[in-house]
């Protein structure tokens, strides 16, 4: 289902209209896991009417990724394209390919090109410099990994300036849920929302047919289902030791505010603490909050911090969840 993007279609269209001072456009679209960026992205692509290139990258050694990239090119199977033995080869040949006509190029989850091959980005750079900057291209990178595409934007990276705009993809807002669930009572809806927020595949698995209570225990907390393994592979995507840091989000999810607190509860020294604090600030799953009394420059440095789970489902999770999962994996009743 697609849902209530318009402002997000508006910011891409604007990339295929005429008043643009050049035709040639480098976008950034990012967000979290399941927010619902490749569906964005397509479903542009197909209103665009123009010819589209969809790629996703895989946890796979950078040759493959090449071959398959050029293979999507060609709209060939993977086995009769060529293959490449740096990216700088593959981005010449692409823009040999493509030449001036005007081509919507979709680059998804490049994070996992950059981390199969550190050379991908700066030679997507001088790609880009020296051929696809004078091409009619629209070209789109998208990735989940947020801290790590907003570096793309920083100076430092190979594609520092070189991006004609960039879109930051939020879940979706509390209203859009009438369109998932229309026979749910506006009460349903809120307590909906405070379970699984505004991330369209959350919403999607939800049965508008039954109960809040009845998808709670059938979908939710269902053996096996999306939503119990969720966590774990939102952190196993994400960092390199995720048993650390999962004890840290349910000591937070159970009440758990304070530094000290924190590592009491998830036997983690708080010389060690701070650093998976701050990486998952970078993840956008946990926010320290402060009293608004506190002045601007102290805040930094000031003891009175809280932190908070900021994703809904997470707070859901390790708040009622966690703590009744048996050694298995099964939810105790």
């Amino acid at each position: 289902m697609f849902v209530n993007r318009d402002a997000e279609l508006k910011f891409l269209n604007a990339a295929l209209t005429e008043s643009h001072l050049a035709p040639a456009q480098l976008i950034l679209l990012y967000g979290r896991r399941r927010v619902g960026k490749t569906v964005l992205a397509r479903h542009w692509a197909e209103q665009a009417s123009l010819p589209t290139l969809y790629w996703a990258a895989e946890r796979e050694p950078a040759p493959l990724q090449r071959r398959k990239f050029f293979a999507r090119l060609l709209g060939a199977p993977p086995a009769q394209a060529a293959t490449f033995e740096s990216w700088a080869d593959l981005w010449q040949a692409a823009a040999n390919f493509v030449g001036d006509r005007r081509q919507i190029m979709i680059l998804d989850e490049i994070t996992h090109a950059a981390d199969s091959d550190p050379a991908f980005l700066s030679a997507l750079q001088h790609a880009w410099d020296q051929h696809f900057k004078h091409s009619r291209v629209v070209m789109l990178l998208s990735g989940s990994h947020v801290h790590t595409m907003e570096t793309l934007l920083a100076r430092g990276s190979p594609l520092f300036g070189r991006f004609t705009g960039q879109w930051h993809l939020q879940p979706l807002e509390f209203a859009a849920l009438r369109q998932f669930l229309p026979r749910w009572q506006a009460d349903q809806r809120v307590a909906a929302y405070a379970i699984v927020g505004g991330i369209p595949a959350y919403l999607e698995r939800l049965n508008a047919r039954a109960s809040l209570a009845d998808n709670i225990r059938d979908v939710i907390l269902a053996p096996g289902s999306m939503f119990v393994a969720e966590p774990e592979l939102l952190l196993y995507d994400e960092v390199h030791e995720p048993r650390v840091y999962r004890a840290v989000l349910q000591a937070i999810g159970l009440g758990a505010h304070t530094v000290d607190e924190i590592a009491n509860a998830a036997l983690i020294g708080k010389a060690h603490l701070s650093a998976y604090l701050g990486r998952l600030q970078e993840l956008r799953l946990v926010e320290r909050r402060l009293p608004a009394t506190i002045p601007p420059n102290k805040r930094p440095a000031s003891r009175l911090g809280r932190y908070h789970l900021t994703d809904p489902f997470l707070r859901f999770y390790f708040r009622f969840v966690a703590r009744n999962r048996s050694d298995g994996g099964e939810i105790r009743q």
